[in-house]
Parts: structure tokens; sequence; C-alpha cells
């Protein structure tokens, strides 16, 4: 009425969403409010209620009453230092009531708090106007009913530090960058709710446990920040509050200047953990690193590839965008093709570097977790790789760089075949048209002993790449194990015309040893020689062939050299059975036969179902003069395998014995015919 009091309400800072994280207790779009206010039952994910209001209410009339605000499990101190000391008891009483821990046990509405105040009290007309200012905030703290309540919720627990005040400054603006970078996701929004820093801290929580139960989290996010001279050392991890198991870790080092990276860094780790979907839109590259980045991808992408030239573009491309996580992904994977061609730790181990550049700007891009299967892969932790293209495929399902990764990671494990075809199928369907699924789809059928299909897909290759020279090379030794001598030599020759390649000279090599030509391969694996001179598969290819032309030193040089670098490669892949088995190929051929023994049996555990292992292991008894062993290994071979070992220049004792031929000609030889 005119002339009498009137209850102004000014700006409340919840009227936009665009809220201060240092005041704000949202990640996601369930909750709004400053975080002191909100409900205990709310952090727990409950839906809001009269009762989370009545709790909102009893915190601003403890404010307004004696100053403080109080903090869970904290509120007679405050209540008892302040002016409500000169008020009614009944006020002592109600706000207590309104901050009771269990919803049932509040008022049961902001009404019946006013009645009970005014009937029971004679409180000032200052007081009064108190209240029906309070009472009338509580439209800023309402939640919105409508919208379902996440169920993913990872607190952030404050990260320890070093008694540095810079470092201690830095990790606190991070965790609050952290919330509002996650909040601002389309792509997580619904699915995630962020507890920040200062909610978890305000309620004294500082265990995944405690968190579980106070604030309602399903996940905790924890970590250190450590100072090292000019540098900071991050180790957070996300952990499951309820089973308390960690999902996923980050181990980074950052210099002051790159402490913008670690809030991407960390959101990586929390969307890849819980397996969400893609990355933020500001995960690309810059405007002016993006021509080199381009060209140093095309040059990496291309079969065959040229790493020098991609490491030398997209090195490039990183000093143009320091912040971006892509070239440092892409120059990961160059380094491993480098050391994949040259055999050269030092690359292996370059890439490796580059690996931790790009996980510390974001690890949960496509591209980067592509670069870290790569490296997975090469380094035999074949479960873990196929961890990463897994993880790539769901972050961008139609990149098919993702599912090839994601078959040869399962190809690699030889006990998953059937997961490794799917992933090779998944691949040619979304590219149909596009060589590389078809080129690489062969190789493992190939290597499964499925020589027709294997021809089928390498066939496709070439006529959707009739100038490149990989599937030419790859289908010229399908063609020499198929006993496809003429064809073999005509593709293998269109591949060197081409381009002069290791795998088409020691292909067509291998076409001249069956054929009985060996001095003429010799020429040709030497050649093959200095293209790649560090490559176990051409020391053996060498060996046997001076074997054969009785040049004993040569051939023994050969197998020592081999045995070297298998033994090198077995180091950084144990798993790999195919390694293995060349292993045990070499000790048998210098005499140690204990270890081509163990050598074997473990291969044959790694690759229960690879074809090449197959072959290698029956030349490899045959060289023990173990004739029931082979004979043993050959029951279960494919066809295609037991037909390549009857023309195997090195096999002549095997292939008269009758055992072999009934395996091979089982209708035939069981009418007393001998095969042709």
């Amino acid at each position: 009425p005119a002339g009498g009091m009137r209850a102004v309400i000014t700006d409340f800072g919840v009227a936009t969403r665009q809220l201060d994280d240092a005041d704000l207790a949202t990640g996601g779009s369930d909750l709004v409010g400053a975080s002191a206010y909100i409900a205990p039952e709310l952090w727990r994910g409950e839906r809001a209620s009269v009762a989370s209001d009545v709790y909102a209410l009893g915190i601003i009339l403890c404010e307004m009453i004696t100053g403080h605000i109080p903090s869970a499990g904290n509120l007679a101190l405050p209540l008892a230092r302040g002016r409500l000391a000169s008020l009614n008891r009944q006020w002592d009483i109600c706000i207590r009531q309104c901050l009771s821990e269990r919803p049932a046990d509040r008022p049961a509405s902001v009404a019946a708090i006013a009645t009970s105040l005014t009937r029971r009290s004679t409180p000032s007309r200052a007081w009064v106007m108190a209240l029906l200012v309070a009472i009338a905030t509580m439209a800023a703290f309402r939640t919105h009913d409508s919208e379902p309540v996440p169920s993913i919720r990872v607190a952030l627990l404050p990260f320890e530090t070093s008694n540095d005040e810079r470092v201690t400054a830095i990790t606190s603006g991070v965790l609050g960058e952290l919330s509002v970078l996650i909040r601002g996701r389309k792509d997580v929004q619904g699915t995630i709710h962020i507890i920040p820093a200062n909610a978890v801290a305000a309620n004294r929580v500082t265990r995944a446990e405690q968190a579980a139960s106070a604030l309602g989290a399903t996940h905790v996010l924890s970590g250190t920040v450590d100072r090292v001279n000019d540098r900071m050392l991050l180790n957070a991890s996300l952990v499951d509050a309820r089973t308390l198991i960690t999902l996923r870790t980050l181990s980074a080092e950052y210099g002051f200047a790159e402490a913008g990276n670690i809030p991407g860094a960390l959101a990586g780790t929390i969307t890849a953990a819980l397996h969400l979907n893609g990355a933020p839109g500001d995960a690309g590259i810059s405007q002016a690193a993006h021509p080199a980045f381009s060209q140093g991808m095309s040059y990496l992408r291309a079969i065959p590839g040229d790493p020098d030239l991609a490491i030398r573009y997209l090195h490039e491309a990183a000093g143009l965008d320091a912040q971006s996580a892509l070239p440092h992904a892409a120059l990961t994977e160059a380094f491993a093709a480098k050391y994949q061609s040259t055999g050269d730790s030092e690359w292996l181990d370059r890439a490796r570097q580059s690996l931790e550049k790009a996980e510390s700007r974001n690890p949960d891009l496509a591209l980067v977790r592509i670069a870290a299967g790569r490296v997975h892969l090469t380094s035999g932790r074949h479960q873990t790789a196929a961890d990463d293209f897994r993880r790539a495929t769901q972050l961008e399902p139609d990149n098919v760089i993702a599912w090839l990764g994601l078959a040869r990671a399962y190809e690699a494990q030889r006990s998953r075949p059937g997961d490794a075809a799917a992933a090779f199928q998944r691949a040619v369907e979304l590219q149909p048209e596009y060589y590389l699924p078809h080129l690489q789809f062969g190789s493992f059928y190939h290597f499964l002993g499925n020589y027709t299909r294997a021809a089928e897909h390498l066939e496709r290759a070439i006529e959707l790449a009739p100038d490149l020279p990989t599937p030419y090379s790859n289908l010229g030794g399908l063609y020499a194990d198929m006993g496809r001598y003429a064809d073999a030599e005509r593709v293998l020759q269109r591949s060197l015309e081409l381009k002069e390649s290791y795998g088409a000279l020691t292909n067509l090599g291998a076409v001249l040893n069956y054929q009985r030509r060996d001095r003429d391969a010799l020429l040709l694996y030497r050649k093959a020689l200095r293209l790649r001179p560090a490559d176990f598969v051409l020391t053996v290819n060498i060996g046997d062939t001076c074997r054969r032309l009785g040049l004993a030193a040569e051939a023994g040089d050969a197998y020592r050299q081999g045995l070297a670098l298998a033994d090198r490669a077995v180091l950084n892949d144990p798993g790999n059975g195919y390694t293995r088995a060349f292993v045990a190929y070499f000790a048998a051929r210098l005499g140690r036969h204990d270890v081509a023994r163990r050598e074997l049996d473990q291969a044959r555990r790694f690759s229960p179902y690879d074809g090449k292992v197959i072959r290698r292991a029956v030349l490899t008894y045959e060289a023990l003069g173990q004739r029931h062993d082979a004979l043993t290994t050959l029951r279960d071979a494919p066809r295609a395998v037991l037909q390549e070992l009857s023309r195997q220049p090195d096999l002549g004792d095997l292939q008269r014995d009758p055992a072999f031929q009934r395996l091979l000609w089982p209708t035939i030889t069981e009418k007393g015919e001998r095969p042709l």
C-alpha cells in the first residue's frame, strides 16, 4: 500500500545460466543455485521438492541472523555465536528444522514457517521484513522439475598441491574451469553432472566413499599437482565412488604457460573413462596450423606412407598450434611407422613422448586414441590397444582407420579371429570403394590360411587403387603361397614398375625360391636388404637360400642376425606368436634346440589359428628332426597351408611321408593312388 513497507528483490546471480563457478554448484543443467544453499538430497541425485526449498530458506535465515553460512554437519557453531540469542527460541528451533538432513523432518511449507514464527513470537518489524525477503528469494533457487537427474555424478575433490601459492592458485582455477568446460559440452548435457570442488569442500568431503554417501556422487576425480623447478607434475584419477575401482588415470607434465591445457585433459579423462559421447567442439586445430597438419596427415595415411615427410609437416603444425592435441597424435603415428620400418627403438621412444604430449592436451579425441592404439599395438599391449581403438570408434563411429586399428588389435591377439573379421567387415561396409580395408582384410585372411577370401579382397583392392604398388605386392605374395607362380610374377613385376619396394622384392624372391631358382632369389633379397636392413623375415629368406646354395657361413650369419632381430622384437611384443615362431626357427637352425622347442610352444599358445605360425612351426619341427610333432601340428591346419607346404623346397622328406600325403590328399590316398 502507499506509504507502507515494500520488499524489493534485486539480482541474486542466478537469473541466467552464465554463473561463476567459484560460487555455483552446478556442472550440468539440473541444479541452479549457489552450492551452500542446495539441499543434501539434491547432491545425491534426488528430485527437487518443497523440502529442498525449505532447506535453502533455512540457510538464508541463518546467514541473515548470524552472518555465517553453516556447513553440512556443523550447524551448532554459527547458530550459537550469532544474533540468534536475542530472538525468541522459536527461531532457533525453526531454522534447525529447516536444515534437517532428512527432508521429511523439515517444515511442510514456507507458509508453515511464517505461521510458526509469527504466531509464537513477537519479532521486530525488521525481522518480519527479513523473513519476507528470504521467502521471496526462494524462486531464485528452484530447480527444474521437468529435467531428468543425470545418472553420472562426478565429484571434484580439491587436488593436493605442494606448498606453492602459484601452483595452488592454478589448480583451483583449473578445477573451476573444468566444471565450466563439462557444463558447456552439448554432447554430454543431461548425462553427467559435475559436483564442483568448492561444494565438495563445503561439505567436508575428502574421500570417494564420503562423496558417495554425502553428495550422491557416482564417481570422484582426485589428484595431486607438484612443482618441480618450472614444471608442474599432474597425477589425476577417476574412481568409481561405489566400488572404489580406478577407471582411468592421467599423468602429465606442464609448464606454467601450458596450464590452459589441463582442463581439457581432465575433461577428456572423465569422458573417456565413462565412455561418453564425442569430443568438445574446440578440439580441432587452428586455421594457421591446418595446412601443415593436413599435408602431414596425407603423407601419414598414404600407402605406402612417407613418415619422414609426415614428421616434417606435423612438427610444423605443432609449432603453429601449441594447444591442439592433433599434431602430437599424428606425430605419434609417424614415429611408430618409422620404428616399424627401421626397428630402431629410438623412434618408439619418440612415439611415446608425442603420445604423452597429445594426452596432456586432450586424451579423449579419436585421433589421440588411434595414436595410443598404434603405440600399444607396437609394444605388444594388444588388449590395451583394442580398448584404445574401440574408444575411437565410439567417438567417431564412421572412422575407418579406427575400425581397421581395432581389427588389427584383435588380430594381434590371435585368439579372436572372429572379432577381427567383424571389425574388418565394418570398415569395408563404411567405405566399400576404399582400397585400404580390402587390402588389410585380404592380408588378415592370408595369415589365417584362407587364401580364397584373401585373394578376393586383394584383387578388389587393386581394382580400387590400380596405381598403388602395395596391393600388387601383397597379392603376389599370396599367389606365391597358392602355387600360382606365373600370376605372382606378373603382379609383382607390376608392383616394381610402380615403385621398387621391400615387399615386392622379397615376395618375388619367394616365388623364385618355390621354383628352385635360388641364385636369382638371393640377388633380390640382397637388394631388399638395402631398403630394410633390420628385418628378421628377410634374414630367414637369405639364410635358407644361402644354405640351399651351400653358402654355410653366409647362412649362419643370416640366422644369427635374424635371431638377434627377432629376440629384440619379442621384447617389445612378448605375446606375438608369429615373432616367437621365427625365434624358434632361427634357434633350430643354429643348433639351440631347447630354445627352439620352448619358443615354439609359446608361439603355438599365443597364435593357435595363425596359418603363418603353423607353417613356421612345421619348418622348425622338421629342422629339429621331430616329424611326429610336425604331423600333429598339421592335423588341424587349413587346407591351403597344407598345399603350400607341399611345395616348400625345404620339406622334401615330409612331402614324401605317407602320413603327410594322407593329410593332403585323404580321398585319393585311401584308394592307394599317389598325388601328382
